[in-house]
């Protein structure tokens, strides 16, 4: 339900979604709104949204040794956590819902396809 997922994302201190290949995932969506810090891959759909050290942690290279070192800046880190925090949630606010993330969406996928 709803409330379990605000009960996970509450319970967790960051949330990473590293795929090669995907559209704006809604679990980034959902970690933006609940104010928590996210390492993202780095995948196109995400470039005019999440900045690098502004509203999210951006990885490079997919291995577990760049994760690895992601993970322990942040934990390391609390200023640049609580930043990534904050800076999510705005991103999320300015988003205003899963609607207008999905026109978003919709934008990009047009332009691939153009």
């Amino acid at each position: 339900t709803e409330s379990d997922l605000q009960q996970v994302y509450r319970m967790s201190e960051i949330v990473v979604s590293i795929p090669s290949s995907d559209g704006f995932a809604v679990t980034i969506f959902e970690a933006l709104a609940c104010e928590k810090p996210i390492v993202i891959s780095n995948l196109a759909a995400y470039k005019n949204i999440l900045v690098d050290k502004e509203n999210a942690q951006v990885l490079e290279h997919l291995d577990s040794t760049s994760l690895a070192h992601c993970l322990q800046e942040l934990l390391s880190q609390p200023e640049l956590e609580s930043k990534l925090a904050a800076n999510g949630r705005k991103t999320a606010l300015e988003m205003g819902s899963l609607t207008e993330a999905t026109k978003y969406m919709d934008h990009l996928y047009n332009q691939l396809l153009s």
